[in-house]
């Protein structure tokens, strides 16, 4: 995977985060991408499916 911000290199990283869905809080390992130039975080369309797997 390549940097939408610079094309260079990335990072997968991974945090506890906690999301409420339907009145009830969820604590899930949220994984995502970070530009090791710019700093900057993203997520793309299947980490965002299974970020929110545990909470569906």
């Amino acid at each position: 995977m390549k940097s939408p911000f610079t094309e260079g290199e990335v990072l997968l990283k991974h945090e506890k985060r906690t999301h409420t869905y339907r009145n009830q809080e969820f604590t899930i390992n949220a994984q995502y991408y970070q530009c090791v130039d710019t700093g900057e975080t993203f997520t793309t369309d299947e980490i965002d499916s299974l970020n929110l797997t545990p909470v569906a």
